[in-house]
């Protein structure tokens, strides 16, 4: 049975008597039948889009191994909480004529969440437990900020890769060509964003479940068809290499993606300098550890 991480008895999302065994037990039960749910989604260890979609392959990396390992992954509550969201939205609110498409391309799966054949629009449903969008810039205007939405790298990236498996693709259930008649498949695409937002002061007001429509610009030589199919390949590549001669990619080192990381813990400790410490800029990185940090560090 699914345990509790100690941090979740403090957590606002989490309504229960701690003190009683016997909701203790049916809290579990619930947790349990979630995370089961969860992992069937996932179908089979491979290759996927999803997998492959961050800027530092070493990440990717340690997602697919885990991924062909076995290595379960541990949940919180905000992640529960966000697994619950994904298969409602999924599950209930199918758009378009090729809703979750399954697509294939060079051992590469992705599942398509909406594809409106008729007008080649791309979508991807996304959802979020931030007030604010993180993908919300402000842009300085004069008179003041003025501010747009536009999706993270990987988000981008992983519409890109869709848009990659639409065009040279195949179905995985049919093995026809996605594109069958050698057409452009994608045009525009969005992001469907829903948010649900608890005040921790007042978890019982204050609650907020919001959907927002955000086109996403198609510019730029990121957006080629051929400079797609270059990255999303290298990654794999790179990563197979890996496996096969048990190293690891390089890091991409950010300021902004390592402190978030779930494998920040894992992939610096394995890392460290000749004298056992760690580099002043990587241990600016860390951050706090939480315990949830804490136990995956000798994972995988």
């Amino acid at each position: 049975m699914t345990k509790l991480n100690e941090s979740d008895e403090s957590d606002y999302m989490v309504k229960m008597f701690t003190n009683d065994p016997f909701a203790m037990y049916i809290y579990e039960k619930h947790i349990e039948s979630i995370i089961d749910k969860f992992k069937k989604e996932k179908r089979f260890p491979c290759y996927s889009v999803g997998k492959l979609t961050s800027g530092c392959n070493r990440m990717n990396f340690y997602k697919i191994k885990d991924t062909f390992s076995g290595v379960d992954k541990d949940y919180d509550s905000q992640s529960i909480l966000r697994m619950v969201m994904g298969v409602i939205l999924h599950d209930t609110f199918e758009l378009s004529d090729k809703a979750e498409w399954h697509l294939v391309y060079e051992d590469i799966y992705g599942h398509v969440d909406e594809y409106f054949a008729d007008t080649k629009i791309l979508m991807e449903k996304k959802t979020s437990l931030s007030e604010i969008a993180p993908w919300k810039q402000a842009l300085n205007k004069a008179g003041g900020d003025h501010f747009k939405y536009l999706p993270g790298e990987e988000w981008e990236n992983q519409l890109r890769y869709y848009a990659l498996l639409l065009q040279k693709g195949i179905d995985f259930k049919t093995k026809k060509p996605a594109n069958e008649n050698n057409e452009v498949m994608v045009r525009r695409v969005y992001v469907l964003y829903y948010t649900i937002y608890i005040n921790p002061e007042e978890p019982d007001k204050d609650v907020l479940f919001s959907p927002m429509i955000v086109p996403v610009p198609m510019t730029g030589p990121k957006w080629d068809i051929n400079m797609i199919e270059m990255e999303l390949i290298g990654k794999k590549e790179e990563i197979e290499e890996c496996l096969t001669n048990k190293t690891v990619p390089p890091r991409n080192i950010s300021p902004y993606r390592c402190p978030h990381c779930d494998y920040k813990v894992r992939c610096f400790y394995k890392d460290k300098d000749k004298d056992g410490e760690l580099p002043e800029e990587i241990r600016g990185l860390m951050g706090k550890r939480s315990p949830l940090a804490k136990a995956q560090e000798f994972k995988g």
